[in-house]
């Protein structure tokens, strides 16, 4: 086995029983043991404190190696924080920082923890509530900020807060979107100063009045609205009858005249105007007159007038007259005769 280096050696088959022969140099004799008294020796050595290795080699080891220089090497999966000096980087699960102010620490994950600024801290909050807030002096950003403790709220920009979380009074508040309470078509009214209520919508045209203490719906005939020194146009006047007339039966007064008889017609009353039948009215000469009943008739002169004739005996019919049917109001002659001869 000269010239035989102990790498070069094969590796046993099996595992060693403590039985195997090994030599040991003793007393610079070199001597045979087995390795069960090597094992016992190193099993009863606890004394030694210093230990010096060149290329210690463990094929396994669960956890770190950890000597405080006072006990044996020990085997342990963490580090006393006393054992530890210097940045531990997040990586290795520590801040990557060695000193913080005062503040709430930020990290993004990778990079090392630092102070968070406001802005970081609504960032992380995200939508998520914040309870329990004592000071919160400024904030960018928030999505919901729930202060059920809360001392001092300084700054707040496009702070949105839930309508649940918000009690007391508010000196200076923005356009509201909803107001809490009431039934359709209600309408908000102060019952007194700071106390907000609802007035229900009142029945189906009736209208809106102030009342002793508070708004009230009331009917339109309860109303006395007055005199109108200018009024716009009506598009209905209360009352009367379909057909009906609208008049003034005095000053300031307004009524209605009902739909005479049919074919009656509206003329000037003593006091109002009133429906009459056409045969009671005279209307004097009538230069033009279609379908009279009666004709004003005056004496006629001169030698030549024309005389009118109908084309039938009944009914509304035409007039017609002819030049050869002619009367002399002179001598009173009729001017015609049969088949064209004269009277």
């Amino acid at each position: 086995m000269a010239n035989i280096r102990i790498s070069q050696l094969p590796t046993p088959p099996t595992a060693l029983t403590g039985l195997e022969l090994v030599p040991v140099v003793q007393n610079g004799q070199t001597v045979q043991t087995t390795t069960s008294a090597i094992a016992g020796v190193i099993a009863s050595t606890s004394g030694y404190t210093n230990l010096t290795t060149v290329n210690l080699a463990v094929s396994s080891l669960n956890g770190y190696l950890y000597a405080n220089g006072a006990s044996n090497v020990t085997s342990s999966t963490t580090i006393p924080v006393t054992a530890l000096s210097g940045t531990v980087p997040v990586s290795s699960g520590g801040t990557g920082a060695t000193t913080f102010t005062a503040g709430l620490l930020y990290g993004s994950g990778t990079t090392a923890l630092t102070t968070a600024s406001p802005a970081q801290i609504v960032t992380a909050i995200g939508t998520t509530a914040v309870t329990n807030a004592t000071n919160a002096v400024t904030a960018t950003n928030a999505g919901n900020v729930t202060a059920t403790s809360n001392s001092t709220l300084v700054t707040l920009s496009a702070l949105s807060l839930p309508g649940s979380q918000v009690s007391g009074a508010v000196s200076t508040a923005t356009t509201a979107t909803n107001v809490a309470g009431g039934a359709a078509g209600s309408i908000v009214y102060q019952t007194a100063a700071a106390t907000t209520t609802m007035l229900s919508l009142g029945t189906s045209g009736y209208v809106l009045t102030a009342g002793a203490s508070a708004p009230a719906y009331v009917s339109q005939s309860s109303l006395s609205v007055g005199s109108s020194t200018t009024a716009t146009t009506a598009t209905n006047v209360t009352g009367g009858a379909a057909g009906s007339i609208v008049y003034q039966s005095g000053a300031g007064t307004t009524t209605t005249l009902a739909l005479g008889t049919t074919n009656y017609v509206l003329t000037a009353g003593a006091s109002a105007p009133t429906y009459v039948a056409q045969s009671a009215l005279s209307v004097g000469a009538a230069t033009n007159a279609t379908n009279a009943t009666n004709l004003a008739l005056t004496a006629g002169s001169g030698a030549t007038n024309y005389i009118i004739y109908a084309a039938a005996t009944t009914g509304n019919q035409p007039q017609y007259t002819s030049t050869g049917l002619t009367f002399n109001a002179t001598n009173s002659a009729i001017t015609s005769g049969i088949s064209g001869g004269g009277f």
